[in-house]
């Protein structure tokens, strides 16, 4: 009886602040949401881009050689575009374009040695152009 409003007061404090509380904890389990399928997209496309390296390098190497140009990988994260350009007998330029099934992109080109097998002058994202 003697309280004077107090208790009435820290109640809604404790609940002000409990509620701020909780709306922070929401707030950053979404963002931890939001980081986890940001970083799974970038692993799956660079999971993506070095597939298409080895499968285009094999390709060349040891099968299709002097006439493989252009084609389409298709794997079940997403999917590889590549095109191949001739620079000497013994030089190929490759661009790799990936895209995952979440619709993260990224490019890639890279310089192969056809005698030794060497991949050089790799370049990935807007260096890729």
């Amino acid at each position: 009886m003697n309280n004077k409003g107090y208790i009435l007061l820290f109640t809604v404090a404790f609940l002000f602040l409990l509620s701020a509380a909780i709306l922070q904890a929401a707030i950053v389990i979404e963002q931890e949401r939001q980081f986890n399928f940001f970083h799974r997209e970038m692993v799956t496309v660079d999971h993506l881009i070095l597939t298409g390296t080895a499968h285009v390098t094999e390709l060349i190497l040891f099968s299709e050689g002097d006439t493989l140009a252009s084609g389409k990988l298709q794997t079940g994260s997403g999917s590889i575009w590549y095109r191949v350009d001739t620079e000497s007998d013994m030089l190929r330029s490759i661009r790799l374009d990936a895209v995952t099934t979440g619709g993260t992109n990224r490019s890639a080109s890279f310089r192969l040695n056809m005698e030794t097998g060497a991949v050089t002058d790799w370049r990935e994202g807007s260096a890729a152009q």
